[in-house]
């Protein structure tokens, strides 16, 4: 059973502007209600074509989501995910957090 706490929608929507994305999706084992309290939250997300962070910026991007779930962060582009049965998997158990 999930553990995880939604974040304040405001400060969600801060973040996900200050950041350029376009959307934000939880998907995995807190999407499916099958996490653990260790388990970490897996998050696609989707940049606004402007963006074009480093991969310093997007350590900096998991730590603040981090903090804001108040747990690791797993950040996933769907563009960078090959398998198409993972892509299959991670598209059935999303579940949107933000859309721009």
């Amino acid at each position: 059973m999930s553990t995880l706490a939604a974040p304040p929608p405001d400060r969600l929507e801060a973040l996900c502007r200050r950041w350029k994305i376009r959307e934000l999706s939880l998907f995995g084992s807190q999407a499916r209600d099958e996490a653990r309290p260790d388990s970490d939250v897996d998050l696609l997300v989707d940049y606004d074509p402007t963006a074009d962070w480093s991969l310093l910026d997007t350590a900096r991007l998991r730590a603040e989501l981090a903090e804001l779930f108040g747990r690791p962060v797993d950040l996933v582009r769907e563009r960078n995910v090959t398998n198409p049965y993972r892509l299959a998997s991670i598209r059935r158990d999303r579940r949107p957090l933000y859309a721009a």
